[in-house]
């Protein structure tokens, strides 16, 4: 799989000499098709395009398998998530005490 924002890349490279396709069939900037996802097993993805909670003109893309249920408003949804920081000096302190 290989994905991007391919702004002024020819492309067309990744579908003819690799063959692989393209997933993303809709504008992901103003009117343009930007931001590409490439694989060689289209049958198992499914790309789709959102408004993205950052500050910016692209929209989102999101490569999910196909067949599982996708949901917009479920990615809106808030959560907390604890995410320990498990950086080398900070396991030497909690190893010291």
């Amino acid at each position: 799989m290989v994905a991007g924002d391919f702004n002024q890349l020819d492309t067309s490279v990744f579908e003819v000499d690799y063959g692989l396709s393209q997933l993303v069939d809709s504008p992901t900037n103003n009117d343009n098709l930007l931001d590409k996802v490439f694989t060689n097993r289209s049958d198992l993805y499914n790309a789709h395009c959102f408004a993205s909670l950052l500050k910016t003109k692209h929209l989102a893309v999101l490569v999910s398998v196909q067949g599982h249920n996708f949901d917009a408003k479920r990615l809106h949804r808030s959560y907390k998530a604890t995410v320990y920081d498990l950086r080398s000096h900070n396991i030497d302190k909690l190893r010291y005490f």
